[in-house]
């Protein structure tokens, strides 16, 4: 008939970190659950009472939990006389074993979970390039609207059509094209241009060159129609108020 005492739980102290610990008899390996070091029993475990300052190994590691290491130390002395070395080696192994079960932790996040996360930052991130495009044309739509809402791109698009060279070249009606690329300025009473867009007919396509001044005498303006043919640049010039 089997002692029924073997089944009880006893006490052995952590030849590490002196923790006491409870075990049953019978098991040849345990763990110490304050610092993690494997301690191998003996095959016959003499019962013990256990350690009345257990507790300070429960603070202990609260200590170490936030950082507190030189403090842990300091405690793990006053509760076991033990030097400032040895405490420090027991100190690191309960930092070694709390780092372990983090990264454990860490790893058992579902797979499913993380691409999730991943995937949020990169539709995040799609998002803000996304915005930033969207801004970019913005502007360079409000600037086309600026530049064809002035006094001299409708003054010049007047003078392409009624140009019989331009017409003969391009066919007609000439139409300006999407983007126009340029400066234009206005102050005191005077507005300055210079800039350039696309324009396209029946027959071909070419790009219409803008530079003048406007003011409470009239439209001052020099306009280059330039486009190819059989590969050769051609320009015809106009001018309006000159």
């Amino acid at each position: 008939m089997s002692d029924s005492r073997e089944t009880i739980e006893h006490a052995i102290q952590c030849p590490h970190c002196g923790a006491s610990q409870a075990v049953q008899i019978g098991k040849a390996q345990v763990d110490c659950s304050y610092c993690g070091s494997r301690i191998t029993l003996p095959n016959s475990v003499v019962p013990m009472s256990p350690s009345p300052s257990v507790d300070y190994m429960i603070q202990v590691r609260q200590l170490v939990q936030t950082e507190q290491i030189e403090q842990a130390i300091r405690v793990y002395q006053q509760a076991t006389g033990a030097s400032y070395e040895d405490a420090s080696s027991v100190i690191n192994l309960i930092q070694k074993r709390l780092l372990t079960s983090a990264i454990n932790s860490y790893d058992s996040i579902d797979a499913p979970t993380m691409l999730t996360s991943n995937g949020v930052a990169r539709v995040g991130i799609i998002s803000v390039f996304l915005i930033v495009f969207l801004f970019i044309i913005g502007i360079f739509a409000l600037i086309n609207v600026v530049f064809r809402s002035s006094t001299s791109f409708e003054a010049a698009m007047r003078l392409v059509n009624s140009n019989s060279k331009a017409i003969q070249a391009l066919g007609e009606p000439i139409n300006p094209g999407v983007f126009v690329l340029g400066s234009l300025s206005s102050g005191d009473g005077l507005e300055r241009y210079n800039y350039s867009f696309p324009v396209s007919g029946p027959q071909r396509g070419g790009s219409a060159n803008v530079r003048g001044t406007t003011d409470s005498d009239g439209i001052h303006m020099d306009v280059w129609l330039t486009y190819q043919i059989g590969g050769e640049d051609v320009t015809i010039y106009m001018a309006q108020g000159k």
